[in-house]
């Protein structure tokens, strides 16, 4: 049966190039298109493994390390300095119209969401940022001393 099959298929692509060639219908003729579009140049200092671009392609944010401080860069403007920047972020929420990321000022950390820092905590669980499908709530895990918290929309779970 496999035999056959390839058979078959081998027939139809001969046929496919043959039939045309000999006055048949002629081929169709395919052009693709490409177009690249720039968002922006890079900034000194940049953390290669820290580059997103958003769902829709419409924005791209980066960690830049400078002078012993990191900062994010969106769209070519930068964010204010910590001390940190905690690997895995930035991330772009699914309809790329919201990004967050959490960054270290001393010891303390905190989650910076399109700009707006929200509350201090001891730490942020690696890996622990995500949006909602429709992008517009966002929850992590934050530790206040020893005990951790789920954190919605800024509001600490068990309020």
């Amino acid at each position: 049966m496999k035999v056959w099959l390839g058979i078959g298929t081998a027939l139809l692509l001969l046929l496919g190039v043959v039939l045309p060639a000999c006055g048949g219908e002629p081929a169709p003729k395919v052009k693709l298109l490409t177009s690249e579009v720039s968002l922006g140049k890079v900034h000194l200092g940049i953390i290669a493994e820290s580059l997103v671009v958003s769902s829709d392609s419409r924005h791209v944010a980066y960690v830049v390390q400078r002078g012993g401080k990191w900062l994010v860069v969106v769209d070519g403007v930068e964010g204010k300095k910590y001390d940190g920047i905690m690997e895995g972020t930035p991330i772009f929420s699914p309809d790329g119209k919201r990004i967050a990321y959490s960054a270290r000022r001393g010891k303390e950390w905190l989650v910076v969401v399109n700009g707006v820092e929200g509350k201090q905590y001891d730490g942020i669980a690696k890996r622990s940022l995500i949006f909602s499908p429709d992008g517009k709530r966002i929850a992590y895990m934050a530790k206040r001393g020893k005990e951790w918290l789920v954190v919605a929309d800024g509001v600490e779970g068990g309020q």
